[in-house]
């Protein structure tokens, strides 16, 4: 555990349980070290969910480190589908699983909101199986299609939560439409008026 001062990558959410508490979690992957010629570990660290997780281990450092950020994912997996809540620290912006892994960019505290016409949408790119590394041909279905082994559970909440996004996003922006639409008219019609009692 002494090589967790060693941090490369780190992260610190907001949590809320289902009692309503309300806490904070820290994310960490340490430098993966030898243990020997064929066994490497990886310190990880989930402060405030899970405290004293033992180093994980795997036949090099690649996979002592794959297997570090598995075991964070499939942590916070379990804390959401409990009923749990994850937000950005600063903008308490709902925190989702995928910002955590590669094919979309996390959003950062300073991040446009939501319902900003510049906010970036969703990644409906089906994601990697992590048994053979193809791309799976369906975003939710539960078996790979190219090896047959069954999708872990984080991969489809993580598909789920990429569609009601793109859903809310969709609904958001056809809102600011029409109201952007009837502000305009508004404007038009106050103009008409003044220009009738001018003229």
């Amino acid at each position: 555990m002494e090589q967790l001062n060693r941090i490369i990558a780190d992260r610190t959410l907001i949590a809320i349980d289902t009692t309503g508490r309300e806490f904070t979690i820290h994310l960490g992957i340490g430098q993966p070290y030898a243990i020997s010629p064929t066994t490497w570990a990886c310190p990880v660290q989930l402060t405030g969910l899970h405290d004293n997780l033992l180093d994980q281990q795997g036949l090099d450092s690649w996979q002592a480190l794959q297997l570090s950020t598995q075991l964070i994912l499939h942590r916070l997996t379990h804390f959401l589908e409990s009923g749990g809540t994850l937000l950005w620290p600063t903008t308490r912006h709902p925190f989702h699983l995928y910002e955590l892994s590669v094919g979309r960019t996390p959003q950062p505290d300073s991040a446009q909101p939501a319902n900003s016409p510049q906010s970036p949408k969703p990644d409906k790119t089906p994601p990697i199986c992590p048994s053979c590394h193809n791309r799976l041909l369906s975003r939710l279905a539960p078996l790979c299609s190219t090896c047959g082994e069954k999708v872990p559970a984080y991969l489809l909440h993580n598909e789920a939560t990429r569609l009601k996004i793109a859903i809310e996003e969709q609904a958001r922006a056809e809102q600011l439409k029409e109201r952007q639409q009837e502000e305009a008219r508004e404007k038009e019609r106050k103009q008409r008026a003044i220009n009738d009692i001018i003229f």
